[in-house]
């Protein structure tokens, strides 16, 4: 590449990265803190050994709550505060991201996918929420960048650097164990397709084992002085927590028997692919089974994402279980859509890239016009008198708490004997009260009058005269 070229590249991706950069922190502190953010606002308000205690009843690790309690006890609490953690990491994800394309293809399609990154409704979401999933992505793209570099070099030194970000990244979330798990099955089998010459990585590959089990051991290795606590968390998402919302979706107990077969059907997949992988007859015959998706088909594809993107970019792509499952592969989709954007005729490309362009801009202004987290400050400001009953959750407790001066009654449902001592103006909030549902306001209507009630997101606030 020339020198004029790489001046040009230098300065799209500044652009980019500036541009990125203002979403990620334009309206950092807008909106209220929502019901998850509680618990980043709970936890890392306590001491180390409280924390410690909190998280044996979780199933997150430790790093996301220490770096939040450092940057809490050095500025304050406050939502801007809380959230600039999770906007440092989502920032940095954009040069890291460019680097980890570039190294798989070019600086070019390198280019055009981290322009998708950084305009994406997705990561500029988790880059404004208090919570991990932005540390969780930036350090799963460092552990990508030099997965990719020890497999083009074999060095040992791309090998400790993998292990140091898989390090960090296990302390960051539960879901990084199926990062790793990724990781041991493309290593393993790559190395079997490179047995018989069939390389399917657009570069050339080497695989040092012995480096690769190192770096694997190393990163379970640190992993030893959580083990305490992971098996206390572990005990309670699968004996408890997991088998309880199984039963409430799909009325039976049968969530053990589900999550046997479902990790017999991964590795059993996984040990297919390997076989496949090793196999010269095979690997041909799935080359010749499926062919290069066709440019109409790649067309019609890139469509249907941009106009989910439009109409449906909060249950497809926002603040959702499954999208945070999913999260560390939508980079490689970026990836791809750039690659194949690419081999179109430049009149399509340029057609595809404004369209994509005026959606991605469109459901921005809406993300920054319209309020989408739950509305905790506003309703602390609606119940600003009398007595306040709050009918909720612990994580929804905290946020409440968190904006409301007065004094809250958390209600239990041995608490219908306070009802009728309540005299005056009453003010019953709820939120994620999935199991009272309206039980204390039925209460409150025995005994007095609703005379007006605020619907918000997430909330909703009701004002009795008693």
């Amino acid at each position: 590449m020339s020198v004029g070229n790489k001046q040009k590249v230098i300065i799209f991706f500044l652009i980019i990265l500036l541009l990125g950069t203002f979403l990620r922190l334009h309206q950092l502190e807008e909106e209220s803190l929502w019901v998850d953010e509680g618990f980043t606002l709970h936890y890392t308000t306590q001491s180390m050994p409280e924390l410690l205690s909190l998280l044996k009843y979780d199933v997150h690790p430790i790093l996301f709550y220490v770096i939040e309690m450092v940057q809490v006890k050095t500025f304050g609490i406050s939502e801007f505060s809380l959230r600039f953690p999770a906007f440092l990491f989502g920032m940095l994800c954009i040069p890291i991201f460019f680097l980890f394309a570039r190294e798989l293809y070019n600086r070019k399609i390198a280019l055009l996918a981290t322009t998708f990154f950084s305009f994406s409704f997705t990561f500029i979401l988790y880059s404004q929420e208090a919570k991990m999933y932005s540390q969780f992505m930036f350090f799963s793209l460092l552990a990508f960048l030099f997965f990719t570099k020890f497999i083009k070099s074999g060095k040992l030194s791309d090998a400790l650097w993998l292990a140091l970000f898989n390090a960090l990244m296990v302390h960051t979330h539960i879901l990084s164990f199926g990062v790793l798990f990724l990781e041991f099955v493309l290593f393993f089998v790559l190395a079997k397709s490179k047995e018989i010459d069939n390389n399917p990585l657009p570069f050339k590959t080497t695989f040092k084992k012995k480096y690769f089990l190192l770096s694997i051991g190393f990163t379970l290795a640190t992993y030893l002085f959580w083990l305490p606590i992971f098996v206390s968390q572990f005990d309670r998402l699968f004996l408890d927590m997991l088998p309880v919302k199984f039963i409430q979706k799909f009325g039976f107990d049968g969530f053990h028997i589900f999550f046997i077969l479902f990790l017999i059907s991964a590795f059993t997949k996984s040990y297919i692919t390997y076989l496949i992988a090793g196999s010269t007859k095979w690997t041909k015959r799935f080359d010749r089974t499926i062919p290069r998706i066709a440019n109409n088909t790649f067309i019609f594809i890139f469509l249907l994402f941009l106009i989910l993107v439009f109409f449906f970019h909060k249950p497809f792509f926002g603040n959702i279980p499954y999208v945070r499952y999913l999260l560390v592969f939508i980079p490689f989709v970026y990836i791809f859509f750039a690659k194949r954007l690419f081999s179109l005729p430049k009149k399509l490309f340029v057609l595809l890239i404004f369209l994509y362009f005026i959606i991605t801009s469109v459901v921005l202004i809406n993300y920054y016009t319209l309020d989408g987290k739950e509305q905790f400050r506003e309703a602390a400001e609606f119940a600003d008198s009398g007595t306040i009953l709050l009918d909720t959750s612990d994580h929804a407790w905290w946020a409440f708490t968190y904006y409301s001066n007065k004094d809250v009654v958390r209600l239990e449902k041995d608490d219908i004997t306070l009802i009728p001592q309540l005299k005056g103006t009453v003010f019953l909030v709820q939120s994620h009260n999935f199991y009272s549902k309206d039980f204390f306001k039925n209460a409150l209507l025995q005994t007095g009058t609703l005379i007006d009630e605020n619907k918000l997101i997430g909330v909703k606030v009701s004002e009795f005269i008693i």
